[in-house]
């Protein structure tokens, strides 16, 4: 299996780089369908880089790959985009590795239904 290093992950770095725009993409609604866009190719990363990673059997595969690109990927990128940048391209690489590895462990939840 493969393991997945900070100096992988290089959408923060791209990110850092196009800063300025990045910046008008979080803060404005201009560009809605663009956002749909980004998630896409998040999500098509996730399915490639991840495939060597065994997870729980009952997820579908897509499901998982869109929540790790809506809730993780771009959540991280619009926190540090709204931040202002306060962190390093590695730092923030740093923290998606570890939050992945935090979320592979087996959590429960107790889930009430009205």
């Amino acid at each position: 299996m493969r393991s997945l290093t900070a100096s992988a992950i290089k959408i923060f770095e791209h990110v850092a780089n196009y800063s300025t725009f990045y910046t008008l993409f979080v803060k404005t609604n201009l560009f809605p369908s663009f956002q749909n866009n980004i998630c896409k190719i998040l999500k098509d990363l996730h399915l490639q880089d991840f495939v060597d990673i065994s997870y729980n059997s009952k997820i579908n595969r897509n499901f998982l790959a869109s929540y790790r690109a809506y809730a993780t990927t771009l959540g991280l990128i619009m926190e540090w985009v709204n931040g202002g940048f306060k962190y390093s391209s590695t730092y923030m690489a740093e923290q998606l590795i570890e939050i992945l590895n935090s979320c592979q462990v087996n959590e429960t939840y107790e889930v009430t239904i009205i």
